[in-house]
């Protein structure tokens, strides 16, 4: 028993089991190893490759006004801040704006052409009056300066503060019916003070003044439909009065038709 007991028992000691090798986690770490720099590398290139784009000059601005003599060169140089950048880099928007900004233009739109065009179409104003010396007040009432006044000396002129045009042109708009029937008005005025006037076509001044207007203007057309045959002879008219209307004779007119009388 004890010789039993003292004996060495061998016993074969089992090895740990091998643990499994996570060969999707090393694959999916080298990809990523792999993958950043050649993403790196494609994004700079993209980057690159866009900044050369977008720094395309702009070769050529076509002005488009359909059937209308432009000064084309006044807008190219609105425009030219707006397109140093580039073909990419050009904010169409703020092209429009700037083309707006000129004062004869009503309407603008901008589209680009690959690879360095810019077309930029407008729509002038049409002019209807004159106003002052220089500048016009479109069929919409709106006042602008053109850049040459010549092509539109045969328009009715108008006079007064910029800041009333828009009273004046509904006046002119008004009295141009009320007066139709003794001829166009060539000019209408209004005075610092508030006071109107105008002269028709005939070369017949009529003075309203600043109170009463409407009411003068019924009397004006009173007298002048009674004595229609006689303002010919009549340079001036002058509705300034509570109760009538004092007459000023175009003195070359009447002798030429005192002439005319004595010799029939």
């Amino acid at each position: 028993m004890t010789a039993t007991r003292n004996r060495k028992v061998s016993r074969k000691v089992k090895a740990p089991p091998r643990k499994p090798i996570e060969w999707r986690r090393h694959l999916r770490v080298a990809l990523i190893v792999f993958c950043v720099p050649v993403i790196a590398f494609a994004a700079l290139f993209v980057y690159q490759a866009v900044a050369e784009r977008m720094q395309l000059p702009i070769t050529e601005v076509i002005v488009d006004a359909p059937g209308k003599q432009l000064d084309s060169d006044a807008i190219k140089q609105a425009v030219a801040p707006a397109i140093a950048d580039g073909f990419l880099a050009v904010d169409v928007h703020e092209v429009q704006q700037r083309v707006l900004e000129v004062p004869w233009i009503a309407e603008a739109s901008v589209r680009r052409i690959w690879p360095g065009t810019l077309v930029i179409r407008v729509e002038q104003h049409r002019p209807k009056l004159r106003w002052g010396a220089t500048k016009l007040i479109s069929l919409k009432g709106v006042l602008y300066e053109p850049p040459d006044m010549l092509d539109y000396m045969h328009l009715a002129r108008l006079n007064g503060d910029d800041a009333y045009h828009t009273l004046v042109f509904q006046k002119y708009q008004q009295l141009g019916k009320r007066f139709k029937s003794f001829g166009e008005i060539e000019s209408l005025s209004r005075s610092s003070r508030g006071g109107w006037s105008m002269i028709l076509d005939s070369g017949l001044a009529i003075v309203l003044g600043s109170s009463e207007v409407d009411a003068r203007i019924d009397r004006t057309l009173r007298f002048m439909r009674h004595f229609s045959d006689q303002l010919a002879s009549l340079s001036r008219i002058d509705a300034r009065y509570s109760n009538g209307v004092a007459v000023e004779l175009d003195l070359q007119d009447y002798e030429q038709n005192i002439s005319e009388e004595t010799t029939s």
